[in-house]
C-alpha cells in the first residue's frame, strides 16, 4: 500500500526549513508496538526467532507500522495546511482547500487500512503465540512436573528402605547417593520450571503490550495531529 505524500509535498514547498513531527504520545505508543516487534524476535525470545511462521508476520508489523507512522504524519502536515490557510472566503480559495482536505481524506484513509492491517497482523501473532506455548512450552512444563513428582516419590521410597538396611553400610551408601542425585536433580528442575514459567510469561505479555499499545494508537485523538 503506498502512502499519500502530496501534502508533505507542498509542506516541503511552503515551509523548506520546518520538520513535521508527530504528539510526543504517538511516537511514543508507535515505538512500543516496533520495540515489541524487535522483542518477538530477538534472541531473548528464541521459539519466535525458530518459527518461520513467526517471520513474515513480523515483517508485516514492521512495514505496516512504517505506513502507519508516514500516513499520521501525512495528516499532521494536512491538517496543518487548511488550519494554517485559513478561512477560504476569497474566490479560488475554495479549489485549495479542497485540494487539502483531499490529502487529508487520503491520508486517513491510509492509516485507516493500515491500522486494520496490523491488528490483523498482530491477531495472529497472538493465537501462533497461544497455540505454540501450549504445544511446546507447556508440555516441557508437564513434563517436568512428571519428574519432579516421580523423584520425590522415588526419595520417600528410598528412605524406607533405611530401617532394612541397618548394618548394610555400603547398600546405605548406595541409597543416600542416589537420594543425593535425586535431589540435586530436583534443584534442576526448579530451575528449569521456573525459566519455561518466566518465558511463557514473558511471551504473553510482550504481545499484551503490543495489543494494548495499538489499542491505544486506534483511540488516539487525531485532532492532536497538527503542528503548531
Amino acid at each position: 500500500m503506498e502512502v499519500p505524500h502530496k501534502a508533505r509535498e507542498m509542506h516541503a514547498s511552503i515551509y523548506s526549513k520546518e520538520v513535521a513531527t508527530l504528539p510526543m504520545e504517538l511516537n511514543f505508543l508507535l515505538a512500543s508496538i516496533q520495540n515489541e516487534a524487535s522483542a518477538l524476535g530477538s534472541e531473548s525470545l528464541p521459539m519466535a526467532a525458530e518459527t518461520s511462521s513467526f517471520q513474515p508476520l513480523l515483517a508485516s508489523v514492521e512495514q505496516k507500522f512504517l505506513i502507519i507512522k508516514n500516513a499520521m504524519e501525512e495528516q499532521t502536515i494536512a491538517r496543518t495546511l487548511l488550519l494554517r490557510f485559513g478561512l477560504p472566503y476569497l474566490p479560488g480559495a475554495e479549489e485549495v482547500w479542497l485540494t487539502l482536505s483531499e490529502y487529508l481524506t487520503d491520508a486517513k484513509a491510509a492509516t485507516e487500512q493500515a491500522q486494520l492491517q496490523l491488528n490483523q497482523a498482530i491477531g495472529q501473532i497472538k493465537a501462533l503465540l497461544i497455540s505454540q506455548l501450549k504445544t511446546e512450552q507447556e508440555s516441557e512444563l508437564e513434563a517436568l512436573e512428571m519428574e519432579e513428582k516421580q523423584h520425590r516419590l522415588g526419595i520417600t521410597t528410598l528412605q524406607k528402605t533405611s530401617g532394612n538396611l541397618v548394618g548394610e553400610n555400603e547398600l546405605i551408601a548406595q541409597k543416600d547417593g542416589a537420594i543425593d542425585q535425586k535431589k540435586a536433580r530436583l534443584t534442576v528442575i526448579t530451575i528449569e520450571k521456573r525459566k519455561v514459567r518466566d518465558y511463557i510469561q514473558a511471551m504473553r505479555t510482550v504481545v499484551s503490550n503490543m495489543i494494548s499499545s495499538f489499542t491505544d494508537i486506534d483511540h488516539f485523538d487525531k485532532t492532536q495531529l497538527v503542528m503548531a
